[in-house]
């Protein structure tokens, strides 16, 4: 996928599109003074379902059979928004550099601790 152009509702049809227009969307609006007293994961839930049924409304595509489908996506557009941002901010620390095994760029579990 190559983002070259502007968002398209081709763009918005697929999964990858989806979640990045509504992480996006969360950056921009989750310091709103109403907003920001919401979950940021229920922001993102509630974001993803209105790009989702926008995105069906935009290409014709929405049918009330289809409202069940877009709530279960969004469900999953907000697994994977939540947590691409949450694997991107974890900071990891090993504590013993040497316990690196060379070959395979892989630190003993001991080693590796989780930072909060």
């Amino acid at each position: 996928m190559i983002l070259d152009s502007f968002i398209t509702w081709d763009f918005l049809s697929q999964y990858m599109g989806v979640v990045i227009v509504t992480m996006i969307l969360v950056q921009f609006v989750k310091e709103l003074p109403l907003i920001k007293s919401i979950p940021t994961k229920y922001l993102v839930a509630i974001i993803a379902f209105l790009t989702l049924l926008s995105a069906h409304l935009g290409t014709g595509k929405f049918s009330w059979g289809e409202l069940y489908l877009i709530f279960l996506n969004s469900i999953l557009v907000t697994m994977t928004a939540t947590g691409g941002w949450d694997f991107a901010n974890t900071k990891v620390r090993v504590d013993n550099p040497k316990a690196l095994d060379l070959q395979s760029n892989i630190a003993s579990q001991d080693e590796i601790k989780i930072c909060d």
